[in-house]
């Protein structure tokens, strides 16, 4: 019995893993559905100013985020998170027509616990938080917002409540970083105590070492190749505030 539930696992996480590797190897696009035809969508993604004709097999894995689980609809102005390989789409989330702009939390909603931030995300008063309701209020991304989500749905009922969105909110930076004050950040961050920061310890603060190469140099201000307190301090707060990066884009231009 013992060796059976081995081989049980073993399957399993050969079965994920391989699933995972096939989603690094596709390229992902996130956008909106500008026409469905028989099964062939096409998805206008903003950032790349660029519309991507997929094709959507009977085999495509599909997961209806929110209210859609119960319709299940695909249309037009619905959003789109896709990994697609030579445009054949293998994994697919779709959500109800979000706008995409950043959302910059109030002072007020810095400081409140999951259980206050809920009310702001309920302004219906229903008890449950919609897909919608919160990338309205708490995190619009088309691309990390279906992923968060549904992995903090655990009762799969297409929304969220107070227990689940106090899951969801620890995948949101601007909550996370604002858990700690910049001088905590930097203390758990600076390993080697030497006072700064490199790629290395301010990948510990993101949590990701991904797109280092942007971030690193963008938090750098006075490119010295390391971060001391005061560049972090300033970095962290374009995160919990993003209002103050776009202004210091602007700033740099």
């Amino acid at each position: 019995m013992k060796r059976r539930s081995k081989l049980l696992w073993l399957t399993s996480f050969l079965v994920v893993s391989i699933a995972s590797a096939a989603e690094r190897t596709q390229d992902l696009v996130v956008g909106v559905i500008t026409a469905v035809n028989g099964d062939t969508i096409e998805v206008f993604e903003k950032r790349g100013k660029k519309t991507h004709t997929l094709k959507l097999p009977a085999a495509t894995s599909i997961k209806f985020i929110g209210a859609l689980k119960e319709t299940k609809e695909i249309k037009p102005d619905y959003c789109v998170r896709a990994h697609a390989s030579n445009g054949v789409i293998g994994n697919l989330y779709v959500t109800l027509p979000i706008e995409q702009v950043a959302i910059t939390p109030t002072p007020e909603m810095v400081k409140m616990p999951p259980a206050e931030l809920f009310k702001v995300a309920d302004p219906n008063g229903d008890g449950k938080v919609s897909y919608v309701e919160f990338s309205t209020k708490i995190k619009a991304s088309l691309k990390h917002g279906p992923v968060t989500f549904s992995k903090s749905d655990k009762d799969k009922s297409g929304s969220l409540n107070v227990k689940e969105f106090g899951t969801a909110m620890k995948m949101v930076k601007w909550w996370k970083m604002s858990r700690k004050t910049p001088e905590e950040w930097f203390k758990l961050s600076d390993k080697d105590e030497n006072g700064v920061l490199n790629e290395k310890e301010f990948t510990i603060l993101l949590g990701s070492n991904a797109h280092m190469n942007v971030f690193f140099p963008r938090a750098d201000s006075n490119k010295s190749s390391d971060l001391d307190q005061k560049e972090v301090a300033a970095y962290i707060q374009t995160l919990i505030f993003p209002e103050l990066k776009a202004k210091n884009k602007k700033k740099n231009r």
